[in-house]
């Protein structure tokens, strides 16, 4: 009986997705994806959809993007997602598979049609000439969804402009009738030329201090023993440098394995959103989860190692990933300002934040603190401007 049941349920449920404004999903851009499940059942249903996708390609390295969602139906119900989707070269088709204790239940796989440009919208009525036509129900609140438009018209909307079209257009470069302060533009090259210089490893005095006293004793009292053949001076040298080594070793593993930056910048003019960047670097291989839905900034030509997953829980959205030796990685997010306790103190902005960021620095105040997250330290800095 219980296996009738589990095999009913594979055909009771009913999956479907969609990603990209009118089905156009735009590359190098974070795309809204549209998941329905129903189920046909007379049973509640309780189980996990996880979204995969997989970019790049052989040539230049493979990664892959995955996604879990929770999902609860009543009896003979639909539930429908908005979720956003990063789209990059390579991704060809997106797979969604519902879970229920472990086990499959059904799968689909949906096509995607990649475009290599931005879009234009507009929203109305009325509506102006453009490939995409939205209503003002219709606008997403997470300014995310919005980054594969690189235009928005619009007459007079009866409300305020939604924030979703102001952080938009300051932190993702959109164009519309409202004109920003400021556009934030993001430097590449600054930004990888600092990440190169961290290297996060642990002090040298305790091997430097202790390395130096065993050389002078090795070369002044000691030396002469070990001449006239006394064995037992050479094996109490040997203990404490191997018991020194030791020492060291397990020091140098217990430090801090990533030295990780936190830009956060602010603009009065979108007082519920800011763009954060973070960038981490590790000696040795390491995992990261940071909360919210982080995106790849900077990604390489290669996009081997690249991967990322996000997880929606009780507490919102959360960011895995894995920080391979020597191979910096930076991520950027779009989310209310953070709220850091003890208070940051203000400061000059580095010269490789200046470089990194185009912003009107004159018109800029910064802040800046130093987080410590378990073993990973990060120093932040949050740019507040008009």
């Amino acid at each position: 009986m219980i296996f009738l049941l589990w095999a009913f349920c594979a055909f009771a449920l009913e999956t479907k997705v969609e990603v990209g404004w009118g089905g156009q999903a735009v590359v190098s851009a974070v795309n809204p994806l549209w998941l329905s499940v129903s189920n046909s059942h007379p049973a509640p249903f309780s189980g996990e959809v996880r979204i995969s996708g997989k970019i790049g390609s052989p040539w230049r390295g493979e990664a892959l993007y995955h996604l879990k969602l929770p999902v609860f139906l009543a009896p003979y119900a639909r539930a429908r997602f908005l979720v956003p989707w990063p789209v990059e070269l390579g991704m060809t088709s997106v797979f969604v598979s519902v879970f229920s204790e472990g086990r499959e239940i059904s799968s689909t796989a949906a096509e995607l049609f990649l475009n290599p440009g931005r879009l234009h919208g507009a929203i109305g009525p009325p509506f102006r000439p453009a490939e995409i036509l939205l209503s003002p129900a219709e606008i997403p609140k997470d300014p995310l969804l919005l980054w594969p438009f690189s235009r928005l018209d619009f007459p007079p909307l009866p409300q305020d402009i939604p924030d979703a079209i102001k952080a938009w257009s300051v932190f993702l470069g959109g164009e519309s009738t409202w004109e920003p302060p400021f556009r934030l533009g993001i430097r590449p090259e600054p930004l990888s030329q600092h990440l190169r210089g961290l290297r996060p490893s642990p002090p040298l005095w305790p091997a430097l201090v202790p390395g130096i006293f065993l050389y002078l004793l090795l070369l002044g009292p000691l030396l002469g023993s070990f001449s006239r053949g006394r064995a037992g001076y050479l094996l109490v040298f040997l203990a404490v440098f191997s018991s020194f080594a030791l020492f060291y070793s397990v020091y140098r593993e217990a430090g801090p394995g990533v030295a990780a930056y936190l830009v956060e910048v602010r603009s009065s003019s979108v007082p519920r959103f800011c763009l954060e960047l973070w960038g981490g670097a590790s000696w040795r291989g390491e995992e990261v989860e940071l909360p919210g839905f982080w995106v790849e900034a900077l990604p390489e030509r290669g996009w081997e190692g690249l991967d990322l997953e996000w997880a929606y829980g009780p507490d919102g959205w959360r960011t895995r990933f894995s920080l391979a030796p020597g191979r910096p990685r930076v991520l950027l997010r779009l989310a209310p300002p953070q709220v850091f306790s003890p208070p940051p103190a203000k400061t000059a902005p580095p010269a490789w934040l200046v470089s990194a960021l185009a912003l009107p620095w004159d018109q800029a105040s910064v802040e800046h603190i130093v987080l410590h997250e378990g073993r990973r330290k990060t120093e932040g800095f949050i740019v507040f401007l008009p």
